[in-house]
């Protein structure tokens, strides 16, 4: 927009006056078309009466000056009290729901959950859903057995146009209340972002950033405390966050200088363990025509629980085995399937969209009010098309100051005037200096 602006001035004084001399010459004698004379004799009166009240507020410019402040400080007034909005939400024919158990849950236990949705969303909303696909293992918030989405397709828009519950928003809204409660885990339905690629759904999406560096642990519980504190605002609604579920992750300890002692190194440690788990290649054979690979790896009843691994031995400079027992330790942590970052530092994801009437630009403000009442130090970022929202919304104030410094140079160039009144722009005046008279314009004396 700015840039429209910019070549819509700079044309309106380079080009407009140089066309207006051409093109506007003056025609001597009698003008015989009715019409033309009549829209000149309007013309006149007009121009003379515009350069009359020019010349009035030019005998007061503080008068002036003053209207004109305090006509553009209501206009900011204004322009700070109108809830701001980008591009709304639309009814795209597609909902997507994403499906998010409790950790540990398995392949049968996610996939009888979508099939509980799935068949309550074609049964019980079946005037506004046509049909369903699920995808298990793939969820934003990460993959696991234990993720799943489905994408529902509405029925099109002129089946639903003449009942408003059917609209996607509607039948997400309805959909997100039945399964809020459900006790296997977390159902959200969320419908498609207005611009595909900015985002993964409509609505808003931001950061949570831990810009004091209080941990994952912390961020994940101030992440809950900023949902659940969203979920009591009316004015933001579907509020979640992503990748605050945590996986069991087998954490090895390994005692460095217990391993000294026994002369072990970590580098060897760190084979063994490859060699256990991933395998080695330590040689190669033929097989007809082609070259196979001899790989090394422990035999799946040997590492297929977390005791095994103590089981095996290393091998220290001496040449001895050495038990792992005797330096290394195991124990089961909680760890984030995904590792979110914001400007490298560590962050994790919130969406939701505005409550019912309610402006963008305001359930972005209440979000942010939000995150600055949370202890910690916790800083929002925004991204997708709320990151756009709020860039163009900083950009307001340079487009007012450029569309008020261009209105005088814009109209001066379109009245392509031969002798523009006190105000006007200056490039008018040279250019159209010849076209004293035409059809439709005439010079002010």
């Amino acid at each position: 927009m700015v840039t429209a602006m910019t070549l819509s001035l700079v044309f309106a004084i380079v080009l407009s006056p140089p066309m207006s001399a051409r093109l506007l010459r003056p025609r001597p004698g009698h003008i015989r078309f009715a019409p033309a004379r009549w829209f000149n004799s309007g013309m006149d009166r007009f121009t003379h009466g515009y350069g009359a009240g020019v010349r009035g507020t030019m005998r007061a410019p503080l008068l002036v000056l003053a209207t004109l402040f305090v006509v553009l400080g209501g206009a900011w007034w204004v322009y700070q009290r109108i809830d701001s909005s980008f591009i709304p939400t639309e009814d795209q024919g597609v909902v997507m729901t994403q499906v998010s158990l409790s950790e540990g849950a398995t392949t049968q236990q996610t996939l009888a959950t979508v099939k509980e949705v799935e068949d309550y969303l074609l049964n019980e909303e079946g005037a506004a859903v046509e049909s369903t696909f699920a995808s298990l293992g793939f969820g934003f918030g990460g993959s696991g057995q234990n993720s799943a989405m489905i994408f529902v397709k509405l029925r099109d828009f002129e089946e639903r146009q003449d009942d408003p519950s059917l609209s996607a928003a509607s039948m997400a809204g309805r959909v997100n209340l039945r399964f809020a409660t459900h006790r296997a885990g977390r159902v959200m339905f969320m419908q498609p972002p207005a611009i595909p690629g900015r985002g993964n759904t409509g609505g808003f999406t931001m950061y949570l950033v831990d810009q004091a560096g209080n941990g994952s642990a912390t961020l994940k519980t101030a992440a809950e405390q900023l949902v659940a504190a969203a979920r009591q605002n009316p004015g933001v609604s579907n509020v979640d966050a992503r990748g605050t579920d945590e996986d069991s992750a087998l954490r090895i300890d390994i005692d460095n200088e217990e391993a000294e002692i026994f002369g072990v190194s970590l580098s060897a440690v760190n084979s063994m363990l490859s060699v256990i788990f991933a395998g080695s290649e330590v040689n190669d054979f033929v097989l007809g025509s082609l070259l196979r690979p001899v790989i090394v790896q422990a035999a799946p009843e040997h590492r297929m629980q977390p005791e095994d691994i103590v089981k095996w031995n290393a091998i220290n400079a001496d040449d001895e085995v050495v038990p792992f027992a005797s330096f290394m330790t195991t124990s089961w942590e909680p760890v984030a399937p995904t590792l979110q970052r914001r400007g490298g530092t560590s962050a994790l994801e919130i969406s939701g969209s505005a409550g019912e009437g309610v402006s963008s630009g305001a359930a972005m403000d209440a979000m942010e009010e939000t995150v600055a009442d949370l202890d910690g130090g916790y800083g929002s970022a925004w991204t997708g098309i709320s990151y756009q929202e709020r860039r163009s919304g900083d950009q307001a104030p340079w487009l007012g100051s450029l569309g008020a410094g261009d209105f005088p140079s814009t109209r001066g160039a379109l009245r392509k005037l031969a002798d523009p009144v006190p105000g006007d722009a200056g490039g008018a005046r040279g250019g159209a200096w010849g076209a004293r008279r035409s059809v439709a314009f005439r010079s002010i004396k």
